[in-house]
């Protein structure tokens, strides 16, 4: 009895990990495909200067920005002159003087809006140079930590294969510890079981 409890308990792990994957791998399915249908963008976090309240891995849920929340504080992507995408933490909000004073980013001689300052948590310092509101391309509003790294494995074709794969295998674990409990569980209902205690009395005999 002690064997079939020992099955039991290691089909409903195996069963409960099963469950527990497939709805990760549900919910970032929708995610990869109903988020962005719903006006918001999908940024994972790719380097380590937003540590550690937005850790590598992590993946941040980002809506289109307004000039009114970009303050400091609110953390925000922008797309730099080189094309790489960075989020970083607003530390100083839009100015744009008239005068094309500091605040204003020019390009020869050019005012080109407001800027604001932004700066990585881990950083030393802020950013070397303010950054112009119309590179800003997203303000984030959910972060979830780790889910980044799922959702970068199930958009390779060798990741989505490898999770798949991974919860076959679950079902199909599941299924043979079924199989062996129940084999186990008609063996010891078809042997009697010994019988107990000592040879009884011996017949009198005249």
């Amino acid at each position: 009895m002690a064997f079939i409890h020992t099955l039991a308990i290691g089909r409903l792990a195996v069963r409960t990990v099963r469950l527990v994957g497939f709805a990760i791998v549900l919910a970032a399915v929708l995610a990869i495909n109903v988020v962005p249908r719903l006006g918001h963008a999908l940024i994972i976090i790719r380097g380590l200067s937003m540590e550690p309240n937005v850790p590598l891995g992590s993946m941040v849920v980002e809506s289109a920005p307004t000039l009114d929340r970009l303050v400091p504080g609110a953390i925000v992507a922008f797309t730099t002159s080189t094309g790489v995408v960075i989020t970083h933490r607003i530390v100083d909000g839009p100015s744009a003087p008239a005068d094309g004073a500091d605040g204003t980013a020019t390009d020869g001689g050019t005012a080109s809006g407001p800027t604001v300052l932004t700066k990585g948590d881990a950083n030393d310092g802020p950013d070397p140079a303010r950054i112009p509101v119309a590179s800003i391309t997203g303000l984030a509003d959910q972060q979830v930590p780790v889910a980044g790294f799922l959702l970068a494995w199930l958009q390779l074709p060798s990741g989505l294969i490898s999770v798949i794969s991974l919860l076959a295998c679950l079902v199909v674990t599941e299924w043979l510890l079924e199989d062996v409990e129940e084999d186990v569980r008609s063996i010891d209902e078809t042997d009697p079981e010994p019988a107990r205690g000592g040879p009884g009395p011996e017949p009198a005999t005249s």
